[in-house]
């Protein structure tokens, strides 16, 4: 039995210092901590002795550090032979798309390119025999370096013990689901990471198209195929979307989208070291200037109330015009701004 005190200010290998908790799963704990040998942030999850899936989170999260794609959250270590076994992973500091969508939701040119960056890193896992199996808005992070991460690979289907028949067509409704968030404001599965849940009729969620004006096709019809699949034949034509790889190739056929294929991973900046090895104790070097910080949040619109169901679905509007985006490049995009708003870190 273990007697080492898991508290904020313990030392785990001697070199990952706990400074917060962030969130808790069952008997597993996810801390903002500092990584004393190359003094950066980093996230560490530990686990409660007894917890019975400390095996299998470290294996995923060792799998997870081979996916040769930077949009996957770097794993720099994982080690479940010391008496406090843990998980190191990359510190992500920027938005969640959570919290952009605070601001409304998203120009479809910009959605659709944030979402198909995700579907990417989501298939590239899928190639090497990981799953997210759960994908939410706080799952999908634009850095503060103006990239595209996806947390949680791996990781989070091992913790909580996800074992699904068909787990590609999971992460296939995630990503659908992700798209509909961004195009709408809502969460088409009920209130989720603070977004309002999708407004109702006859068969479930509205389609996007529904909701908002300037939704196009085949953004729509895609977004519904892989969301809502309980629609498909009857308010879509086409079979509906039942892998990453089929969703980037949807993604693919959107006017003017040439980003989204599958599988074709964009290269692994090289750690420090692979898991399970100390890194060397010489610091990283600084990174370039980060991307434009987006724009100014408008005022708070009225609160957002499901309507009921009428023959005329209810409709959003799209953002305003001040609210443009710039191409950072055909499929990552920079905010233009003068002032910057307050970011968080995962």
């Amino acid at each position: 039995m273990s007697t080492f005190l898991i508290e904020p200010g313990a030392k785990l290998a001697n070199r990952y210092r706990l400074d917060t908790v962030v969130s808790e799963t069952g008997g597993a704990t996810r801390w903002k901590a500092t990584d004393e040998t190359l003094a950066r942030p980093v996230a560490v999850w530990t686990f409660a002795e007894g917890f019975p899936r400390t095996s299998e989170v470290v294996r995923a999260a060792r799998a997870t550090s081979r996916i040769p794609d930077a949009r996957v959250t770097q794993v720099f270590d994982a080690d479940d032979t010391t008496p406090v076994p843990y998980v190191v992973e990359e510190w992500v500091i920027g938005s969640s798309l959570a919290e952009l969508l605070a601001q409304g939701p998203m120009e479809p040119e910009r959605a659709a390119g944030l979402v198909a960056e995700a579907a990417e890193a989501i298939a590239a896992a899928h190639a090497g025999g990981l799953h997210h199996l759960c994908l939410t808005p706080s799952k999908l992070m634009w850095s503060s370096g103006g990239a595209v991460k996806v947390t949680g690979i791996g990781v989070d289907a091992a913790l909580l013990g996800n074992n699904v028949p068909q787990p590609a067509a999971v992460d296939a409704q995630g990503l659908g689901n992700l798209l509909y968030a961004a195009l709408t404001g809502y969460w088409p599965g009920g209130p989720q990471s603070g977004l309002p849940g999708a407004p109702q009729g006859p068969m479930g969620p509205y389609p996007p198209g529904q909701l908002r004006q300037g939704v196009g096709e085949p953004l729509a019809s895609i977004t519904t195929r892989a969301a809502l699949p309980q629609l498909v034949g009857q308010m879509v034509p086409g079979p509906p979307i039942s892998s990453p790889a089929e969703f980037c190739a949807a993604m693919a056929e959107v006017p003017g989208s040439s980003r989204c294929r599958s599988p074709r991973p964009r290269p692994r900046r090289p750690s420090p070291g692979p898991p399970g090895a100390r890194a060397s104790s010489t610091p990283p070097t600084t990174s370039a200037a980060p991307a434009a910080p987006p724009p100014p949040r408008p005022a708070a619109p009225p609160a957002r109330h499901p309507p009921a169901w009428t023959s005329a679905p209810p409709v959003r509007r799209a953002r305003p015009p001040n609210a443009s985006w710039s191409a950072r490049s055909r499929w990552c995009c920079s905010w233009r701004s003068s002032s910057a708003p307050g970011r968080s870190a995962r």
